[in-house]
């Protein structure tokens, strides 16, 4: 049996959301979150090797609070490819522990 990372990776981040994690819901709104560098994250160990992460700061625009918002795993360190300062992401506006990073920037893993 063959080991599916990009399913086992889909399943864990599903796992992750648990109920009402819909990121589709009306209450979502396109945002844009300060970059605040890469993350090599060593709690995740897949096949002997860890991802890295992009990680950013959001304000809500109706409570002021600050939120961190760290991406999906990123299997190659994306450094050299983030030439921005912020990152589009979409928030739930009613529970912003529900996000989602946009990624669609950088190159895919070969």
């Amino acid at each position: 049996m063959e080991f599916d990372l990009d399913a086992f990776i889909a399943a864990t981040l599903a796992e992750d959301l648990g109920e009402g994690g819909d990121i589709t819901s009306a209450a979502v709104i396109p945002s844009e979150a300060r970059f605040e560098g890469v993350d090599y994250d060593t709690s995740l160990t897949i096949n002997g090797k860890h991802p890295w992460r992009l990680m950013a700061q959001w304000q809500h625009p109706a409570t002021k609070k600050v939120y961190s918002f760290r991406s999906d795993p990123i299997w190659f360190d994306p450094s050299p490819y983030v030439n921005r300062e912020t990152l589009d992401v979409m928030v739930n506006a009613d529970d912003p522990s529900q996000y989602q990073i946009d990624m669609s920037f950088l190159p895919k893993s070969g």
